[in-house]
């Protein structure tokens, strides 16, 4: 077990490559349209009807209740958002390796025997590990599985469907989006 686990952090590390780049904080405001923050310049952009522009300055409540500030096409920020901020960030850390094993193995086991599998089942493991301490500190492991779901070569997407199971929303999409053949 030592030595799958030395070997699959070695893997890891050889294999990947890129980081996990910051996503920008969303929500909606109280009328329904939904606000996107830039995480490296505090630009807020206002998405409305499928037109989407900056976000003009003034208060603005959330549909939560919380209240961003806008000067000059920047939210200055407060307690309440990077709280909200930061409670978003670490839902999307919490579901990475999970999400990987969903990617690898398939959303019902169909790509049990792949290769990667095991990797993104030990460090789906090792994440639950480390999540039981965390203290506003990002697992290693959760790290991993970010970088590993950008690393095609190794961490393939599995392509095997089990037999009279019905297509999830998101295949259902794909399919009315691209195509029965995936022509896109």
């Amino acid at each position: 077990m030592l030595f799958s686990r030395a070997l699959l952090i070695s893997l890891l590390l050889i294999s990947v490559t890129t980081q996990a780049e910051e996503t920008p904080w969303q929500g909606a405001l109280r009328d329904g349209s939904q606000i996107a923050i830039d995480p490296l310049t505090n630009k807020v952009t206002r998405s409305w009807q499928g037109e989407a522009g900056q976000l003009w300055d003034g208060v603005h409540q959330l549909d939560n209740g919380a209240v961003i500030i806008v000067r000059e096409g920047i939210v200055v920020r407060d307690a309440a958002v990077l709280n909200i901020q930061r409670e978003q960030q670490r839902r999307q850390l919490e579901e990475a390796c999970m999400l990987l094993v969903r990617k690898v193995c398939g959303p019902r086991n169909e790509c049990d025997s792949h290769p990667a599998c095991d990797p993104a089942r030990q460090l789906q493991t090792m994440e639950q590990e480390e999540l039981r301490g965390w203290a506003d500190v990002v697992p290693e492991s959760t790290r991993q599985c970010l970088q590993a779901m950008s690393n095609e070569g190794f961490f393939q997407a599995c392509s095997k469907r089990s037999a009279g199971t019905p297509l999830s929303a998101c295949e259902e999409l794909q399919r009315r989006v691209c195509g029965a053949s995936n022509q896109c």
